[in-house]
């Protein structure tokens, strides 16, 4: 699952141009996002008849957080806010088909196997609002927080017992035991 918000922050690096964190951190820049995991729930997939292994789809909730401080002099920081805020809206609420990718699939053990690819749904904007920072009227913060599912296909599989012994009776002649 960590490879999957890599791939996503590396997305947002991209988007954005500034560092982000996956939390918990210990970021300390002025201008940065964090990507912070939270719930996870196992959601069961349909199966086709017949099929021993159990699919389902991994949910994590995850909360992607924002920010650029510093003073606002020429309204540059209001101009840098309101461009990022467009651009994640976009990314967000585009086309809902945002995707992440790893390496290749992972088992978490035995039975668990996560697929190589994700999905992003069901973005929402919980807030985006500047604030002021000190009592000098001077450096301000722009902060955003939104809110999604990062969905990743899990297969638990299920091995079939060892044949232990199958009996063919033939007529009136002793069992056929294979084993």
């Amino acid at each position: 699952m960590l490879e999957h918000l890599e791939d996503l922050k590396k997305q947002l690096t991209g988007l954005l141009d500034i560092p982000g964190v996956i939390e918990p951190s210990k970021a300390s820049s002025t201008n940065y996002f964090s990507l912070l995991p939270g719930i996870v729930e196992l959601v069961p997939l349909s199966q086709e008849m017949g099929q021993t292994d159990v699919p389902y789809d991994a949910r994590i909730k995850v909360v992607f957080s924002w920010r650029l401080e510093g003073g606002n002099e020429n309204l540059n920081l209001t101009k840098k806010a309101l461009r990022r805020a467009v651009h994640v809206a976009e990314f967000f609420n585009s086309d809902n088909n945002i995707t992440t990718h790893c390496a290749a699939p992972q088992c978490v053990d035995d039975e668990l196997e996560l697929s190589e690819y994700g999905r992003v749904m069901d973005p929402k904007k919980q807030s985006g609002d500047f604030a002021r920072i000190g009592d000098d009227n001077k450096l301000f913060l722009y902060r955003e927080d939104w809110e999604f599912w990062l969905c990743i296909h899990v297969l638990r599989r299920h091995t079939p017992p060892t044949l232990q012994q199958v009996t063919f009776e033939r007529g009136d002649s002793a069992p056929l035991v294979v084993k």
